[in-house]
């Protein structure tokens, strides 16, 4: 009877190390994947460091850029001063033309003096 307990015993312990290098096997194949998260984890963790500095740069450009309507007002500015600047130069140009003939007058007269 003590023989055969025995043979069980023996068997039991045959299967529990099968078992445990089964389990062996699946902790190896575990700690590929802990290694795998791991690598992932860093990954998205550069991601996330390269997200926050396009926020940062994107926050950056968009309180620097200007809008459609502030490059209509520079425009309008632009537009005004030149405008401006075209009336002054029109009044010039009549004054020219109105001194350029009143000097053809004056040395007409002159000469005929």
């Amino acid at each position: 009877m003590e023989d055969k307990i025995l043979e069980k015993l023996i068997a039991h312990d045959q299967r529990f190390d099968a078992v445990d290098q089964r389990f062996d096997a699946v902790d190896q194949r575990f700690d590929a994947h802990d290694q795998r998260f791991d690598a992932v984890d860093q990954h998205l963790k550069e991601i996330g460091d390269r997200l926050r500095n396009h926020e940062t740069r994107l926050m950056s450009i968009e309180e620097n850029m200007a809008t459609k309507s502030d490059l209509a007002e520079l425009r309008n500015a632009i537009m005004n001063g030149l405008d401006k600047q075209m009336v002054i130069l029109q009044r010039l140009d009549q004054e020219r033309v109105v001194a350029t003939h009143r000097l053809d007058q004056l040395e007409a007269r002159v000469g005929a003096d």
